[in-house]
């Protein structure tokens, strides 16, 4: 039997990534984005489970006030390289501009916790100097009069917590501006907002699962804004964030006007696997009771996951009035080196002649080249 090498798995995700080994290390090209993967796996036809594969936004758009030549894109200091050598073209480059800027839209409001700049080193370190770094949601000048962050005398500038969408790097002179690395790190407070809820049954039309992320602590079920499922054998709540983040901590609001002992004993699970709905992945907490009417928060330590359950191992009600993860990722390099195609089965280095990959319902079929 032929026995083929994959080199290029042709599936067509918003962003592209490179395997090496078990290794993941992230690189992006052309507007052609895919996953490509150099090893190779047995002749037969082989079926990988992915728990998420590359469904991640391109969290940073760099823009800036003009490029000295081809080598010096805005998108260069978000490439993931902190190489410092120009000529290898992973630097930014401005014109000499009376008030040179250059800027990142995060596509959304994050709390800042630092900023990371790597300066160019194969010349001029000193036109940084005085560099302002700003954070906000402006696009007034540019993004060029937002809060101000930090001047850069040193290349790691602590935030302390300001928010925005922009952060911009300006320097308030004529010069040149060269970045070749920006790396933001930040969080987005309560990411349930934004994640799609599901239960195991739904009590009546009051008790939806997306009751629990409506951004209402009101306790009271009669108002429609708690959830309910039947009396499963093993009731669970699931919320989907889209993407996978470091969670800190999870805020679980119990029913205030009935029977709140329902929600004792209930585990809060996080991670990435839909293998019994997501209750098998790895404990973050038990919820040994909470007062009827009151929020209490678990404390998750950095766990890592994509999906946010909280299930109930007996036969039981469930009520949730409300569910917050608080979490954060962060953009540029270890964004993706963290959070980039990961598998829950390693490939390995064998041979294939077809290949499919599951991710979800949805089946690829993998094309060898």
């Amino acid at each position: 039997m032929r026995s083929l090498t994959i080199k290029t798995l042709h599936i067509q995700i918003k962003t592209w990534c490179k395997f090496t080994q078990n290794t993941y290390t992230h690189e992006k090209r052309n507007e052609t984005n895919r996953c490509i993967s150099t090893a190779a796996v047995p002749d037969a036809i082989l079926i990988v489970k992915l728990s998420y594969l590359c469904i991640f936004e391109d969290f940073g758009t760099a823009t800036q006030s003009s490029q000295f030549d081809s080598n010096g894109a805005a998108g260069k200091a978000i490439d993931g390289k902190r190489n410092t050598k120009y000529a290898d073209g992973s630097c930014t480059h401005t014109k000499q501009d009376s008030k040179p800027w250059w800027r990142m839209d995060l596509h959304n409001v994050y709390t800042v916790t630092s900023v990371t700049i790597t300066n160019r080193g194969d010349c001029c370190p000193e036109r940084i100097d005085g560099a302002e770094i700003r954070v906000g949601n402006s696009l007034d000048d540019n993004g060029n009069q937002n809060p101000l962050y930090a001047m850069l005398q040193i290349l790691l500038a602590w935030c302390n917590g300001m928010t925005g969408r922009y952060v911009s790097v300006v320097l308030p002179r004529s010069d040149f501006l060269t970045l070749c690395e920006v790396e933001v790190n930040g969080y987005i407070k309560n990411l349930a907002l934004k994640g799609t809820a599901t239960q195991s049954s739904q009590y009546n039309a009051a008790g939806a699962a997306g009751k629990a992320i409506d951004g209402k602590r009101n306790a009271k079920f009669s108002d429609h804004s708690c959830t309910h499922t039947e009396r499963d054998s093993k009731p669970w709540w699931k919320v989907d964030l889209h993407n996978v983040y470091t969670v800190t901590s999870v805020t679980i609001t119990n029913r205030g006007d009935c029977c709140a002992q329902r929600i004792n004993g209930a585990e809060i699970r996080i991670g990435n696997s839909l293998d019994d709905n997501g209750n098998q992945n790895p404990l973050c907490a038990v919820i040994t009771s909470i007062p009827a009417g009151n929020s209490r928060t678990f404390q998750c330590n950095g766990m890592t996951g994509r999906y946010v359950n909280v299930v109930l191992p007996r036969p039981d009600f469930l009520t949730l009035c409300e569910v917050e993860v608080n979490g954060y990722l962060s953009t540029g390099w270890y964004h993706w080196q963290r959070y980039c195609c990961h598998s829950n089965y390693y490939i390995g280095h064998t041979t294939v002649r077809k290949m499919f990959v599951l991710l979800g319902d949805t089946t690829f079929e993998v094309k060898i080249s």
